[in-house]
């Protein structure tokens, strides 16, 4: 689908308008003493606001943004959004409408903003509740981006896109970005005989109708698509707690009233991508009669079979039936279920067809499955079932086949899986009837597959499948079941045990074949062997990516069916490893020179910060909010991680409390020339709650630091703070090993008399026992705040901070600072605020060799003697130290929104490596992979570029938020991606780092 609407240039001033509930100056948590808005008002500032949103959408000029103010963080009853908003206007691709949250507006306690919220209002004539958000005949080019949806658990839809049957032009170009949906009984959203739909990195929660038991009442699932709908893109949405699917779509299968078969289905063109789906009571996917179906780069667990009195098993967490057709399905996880991925499984699309109909045109390729599962309380033995809603019994297969064709299966990863990993061509039992019939797998082609502890445990009860062995390979291999099947260089092992399969259905009583007896019987699989493929000891962790000697490494089968696989990202091997992930990409390799390494969880995981040692090891640290490397201990927690000086995985260390604790910058001790005896780590940054090692005062949110030598092991931990909140977001370390750190702090400083606002903090540690030598509070003026993002000290020891100002009444960018400060903290040169120079923020600072400061971020518009690109541009300066005046300055523009996050010198060459994100291609770069790309780029010392240079994306964000130059001139940076940025995506956002040769 063409999504390009939403990137188009923001709306002119004169285009926004604004709506609130109270009206008045924004920014503040409380704003009870305003006046109330008014549809009367013109709502061209937030203090003549629009009180609707129905009043706002119906009079917003085309290309025009509205912005929703947020009265309060937890607003009263009569201080909410409540209102059926519906919307039939039409925008154009270069004018689209847009809502958004107001920006910079109301960031709650724990330091996030807080996004406005719509509630499902009454009916205007009837005793029921109606949908929040309609888009109706007629709408077109509309983007929604951070306005949560709250149906307080009404029997109503969240977002419905509902297009009336024979009205053209249909609904179409409509983006829902950054939302939340939540506790709306009939579901998250619907698009019904829509087109071009976005949904993107979405929330949708508990949209569930239970009964007391916590048995599902109403089949209401996250996203549900049908009638005929075309071109949707679901893509980083996080979708949990449906009483249905995270996702449907429909087709002729499900009868409408007034709407013939024809104008039923199918939908066509669906993709989801990067998605999370976890816990919801039916399916993760759920794809019926629908055509152009891709899967790809999701996470998807915790499906469980609803009931103990089907026929069958169940728990599928991903099924294509009805007649699905042309699907690719790659690069996705699943685990924690009963069954992986279901074919088939239904004789007729319509009552009226001849059936049987098949899934048809399937690539399963890439993916991880494991730790399928038979028992409903979420073991794989013959235990006792948990009564209720999870109490039926799980197929505890990978991938089973049931009426389908032409189907490939290749580079696959399985593990755990409790009885088959792909099972096919098996009887089905036909309830009508009470008779089986054979269900035909036509076509399936099976290669370079990984299979490791499966076929190891049976069905619970007989009832529930007439039989109940299982096997890696379990297969009915005659030609009435699976005529044109192929399997054939197949790893399988199991750690305990010889590898066992299963033919033909064959009885409890026959034994099960190890793999030498199942060749000869059944003519497959020549040339798969039986052997450990030495998975990395954490590896459903770290993707299942194989160690050095892995004989899966360089031993797959060329793509035999020419599907023209182009999942592989990096490497150029001879040929391809076996399963799913490839070892030129991963943690588990140990190439040398350049290499790149992607890790994360389910959950939220970035690297902000990092850090190589005199060997050239890396050093990264930021946050998690799964468990990393071990057991979260609640929201967010700090994250250290190292690696080998050519990508070999090292140690992880995890800290963290109950509440948010973030690392934001890291500093090594032995980095030249600095070189005390004893080289650590210091790791800094913020948390919201106690913190193992550290003092337990009260006053949070407060800056921490954390000591590790370079074999891991936590020395001290020190809160550094104030009276009121603090944190820090940059250190460094002089040449006796004392640590110098920088932050903000909001409030007075004890004893200090300084006046409440953002200050500038800085203090000196000793680094080898943690105790805090000084501190010091700089203010800067009375109409803005300071937040400091960089650190650097001169030979003399003196101290430069840079970082941003921000108005003090919206939290807004104002301008960039520096500032210089004696070996004991005191100011030398008065701030120099950079906003002159068009400079809003600076998010990095360096010294180069010549003493010369070398400083990134960002710029609004033009600066001296450059012209914007447009939108927001990155930019690089080298200023003088003695009074920071510029020595030169030069912007990194795209025409989407650009921003350098890091910038690092090389001592020896004076070379600077540039690193952030920009929105479009650079330099003329050719892999512009869409949304926010991750780039590194090399840069002279006169500020002109080299060629060196490397962006990727995926066409989500991604964004470099650290760089660093290794003892060899080689550069490393660290960040983040919602991809599959530089290997195997796990979900949310996953950390990344990427070394670059010069």
């Amino acid at each position: 689908m063409n999504t390009a609407f939403v990137d188009a240039a923001p709306s002119a001033p004169h285009l926004v308008r604004h709506v609130g509930i109270l009206c008045g100056t924004w920014g503040t948590n409380t704003n009870t003493d305003l006046p109330r808005c008014s549809d009367t008002h013109d709502g061209l500032t937030p203090q003549t606001a629009w009180a609707t949103l129905q009043h706002a959408v119906n009079n917003v000029p085309v290309g025009g943004t509205i912005y929703v103010h947020q009265p309060s963080i937890t607003p009263s009853p009569a201080d909410r959004y409540v209102e059926e908003v519906v919307i039939s206007r039409a925008g154009t691709p270069s004018q689209p409408f847009r809502i958004k949250r107001a920006p910079n507006e109301m960031i709650s306690a724990s330091g996030f903003y807080a996004p406005p919220t719509l509630y499902a209002p009454m009916h205007a004539t009837e005793n029921r509740r109606v949908s929040p958000l309609v888009f109706a005949d007629g709408a077109a080019y509309w983007s929604v981006e951070d306005l949560d949806i709250d149906c307080e658990d009404a029997p109503v839809v969240g977002i419905t896109l509902f297009n009336s049957v024979n009205v053209q032009p249909r609904i179409r170009s409509i983006a829902l970005r950054f939302m939340g949906v939540s506790r709306c009984n009939n579901g998250g959203a619907v698009v019904s005989n829509s087109e071009d739909i976005l949904f993107d990195r979405n929330h949708f929660s508990d949209n569930a109708l239970l009964y007391p038991s916590g048995d599902a009442v109403q089949d209401a699932h996250g996203i549900l698509v049908t009638k005929k709908s075309a071109r949707i893109l679901v893509r980083g949405n996080k979708i949990t707690g449906s009483s249905g699917d995270a996702f449907q779509c429909q087709g002729r299968e499900t009868p409408q009233n007034g709407w013939t078969s024809e104008q039923l289905g199918p939908s066509t063109d669906i993709t989801l991508e990067n998605n999370t789906f976890t816990g919801d009571f039916e399916n993760a996917v759920d794809i019926k009669e629908c055509v152009g179906v891709t899967v790809r780069n999701g996470v998807y667990s915790g499906y469980r079979p609803q009931s103990n009195t089907a026929s069958q098993c169940g728990g599928e967490a991903v099924i294509f039936h009805f007649g699905a057709s042309n699907i690719l399905f790659e690069n996705n996880r699943i685990s924690d279920s009963g069954l992986g991925v279901m074919l088939g499984n239904n004789f007729k699309v319509q009552a009226t067809d001849p059936g049987p109909t098949y899934v048809s045109n399937v690539v399963i390729r890439r993916n991880q499955l494991f730790r399928m599962i038979q028992d409903a309380d979420g073991d794989a033995t013959n235990g006792t079932q948990t009564p209720g809603i999870r109490g039926g019994v799980g197929c505890a297969d990978g991938i089973r086949i049931d009426y389908a064709r032409d189907v490939d299966i290749y580079n696959n990863t399985f593990d755990e899986v409790g009885h088959s990993a792909i099972r096919l061509g098996i009887d089905g039992w036909n309830d009508t009837l009470n008779a089986r019939r054979v269900e035909q797998a036509v076509n399936v082609h099976v290669w370079n597959n990984i299979i490791r502890n499966t076929g190891t445990v049976q069905y619970l009860e007989a009832n529930k499948q007439n039989q109940r062995k299982g096997g890696a390979l379990d297969f009915h291999t005659s030609s009435t079941y699976s005529p044109g099947l192929t399997s054939n260089h197949n790893l399988v092992f199991n750690t305990s045990g010889p590898v066992l399969l299963r033919k033909d259905n064959e009885a409890d009583s026959v034994p099960t074949r190890n793999l030498a007896q199942w060749k000869s019987a059944t003519g497959l699989d020549a040339a798969s062997f039986e052997q450990d493929p030495l998975f990395d000891p954490n590896s459903s962790h770290t993707g299942y990516m194989t160690l050095d000697g892995s004989p899966a490494r360089n031993a797959a089968l060329d793509d035999v069916n020419n599907d023209n696989d182009p999942t592989v990202p990096c490497g150029s091997p001879a040929r391809f490893d076996l399963g799913a992930v490839e070892s030129d990409c991963g943690v588990g390799s140990t190439p040398s020179g350049e290499w790149q390494r992607q890790r994360g969880t389910s959950e939220a995981d970035q690297y902000n910060a990092v850090v190589t040692d005199n060997a050239g090891n890396v050093y990264a640290a930021g946050y998690s909010r799964g468990s990393f490397g071990f057991t979260n201990q609640g929201r967010m927690d700090a994250i250290l991680k190292q690696y080998s000086s050519t990508g070999g995985n090292g140690w992880t260390r995890q800290l963290g409390g109950p509440e948010d604790d973030i690392a934001y910058a890291l500093a090594y001790s032995g980095t030249p020339p600095f070189a005390p005896t004893q080289h650590y780590l210091y790791m800094v940054g913020l948390t919201t709650g106690p913190l193992p090692g550290a003092s337990a005062d009260l006053i949070v949110p407060a800056g921490f630091v954390a000591q590790y030598d370079t074999a891991g092991n936590r020395g001290w931990t020190r809160r550094v703070d104030t009276s009121r909140f603090t944190d820090l977001r940059a250190v460094t370390v002089d040449a006796a090993g004392d640590v110098y750190v920088a932050g903000g702090t909001w409030g007075y400083e004890t004893g200090g008399g300084l006046p409440d606002g953002a200050l500038i903090l800085i203090a000196k540690l000793s680094g080898e026992t943690g105790e805090i030598l000084w501190k010091r509070v700089h203010f800067g003026n009375t109409s803005f705040s300071l937040g400091p993002t960089g650190i650097a000290l001169d030979a003399q020891g003196n101290i430069f901070v840079a970082g941003e100002t921000r108005h003090s009444a919206n939290g807004q960018p104002i301008a960039g600072f520096i500032g210089k400060y004696s070996p004991d903290g005191t100011q030398q040169l008065a701030h120099a605020y950079l906003g002159g120079l068009g400079i809003t923020s600076v998010s990095s600072l360096a010294r180069d060799p010549s003493g010369a400061l070398v400083i990134g971020g960002f710029a609004e518009g033009d600066v001296p003697g450059k012209q914007s690109a447009g939108g927001r541009d990155g930019f690089v300066a080298k200023l003088s130290a003695t009074d920071f005046s510029p020595i030169w300055l030069e912007l990194v523009g795209t025409w989407g929104d650009d921003e350098v996050r890091a910038v690092a010198v090389d001592p020896q060459t004076n070379h600077i490596w540039v690193a952030g994100h920009v929105g479009g291609p650079l330099n003329s770069f050719p892999s512009y992979g869409g949304g926010a790309d991750f780039f590194l780029w090399k840069w002279n010392a006169d500020g002109s570029r080299t060629s060196t240079l490397r962006q990727a994306g995926t066409g989500l964000e991604e964004e470099a938020m650290a760089v660093c130059v290794d003892p060899s001139g080689n550069a490393i940076a660290a960040g983040w991606t919602s991809g599959a940025l530089l290997g195997s995506w796990n979900g949310i956002a996953d950390a990344v780092l990427l070394k670059k040769n010069p």
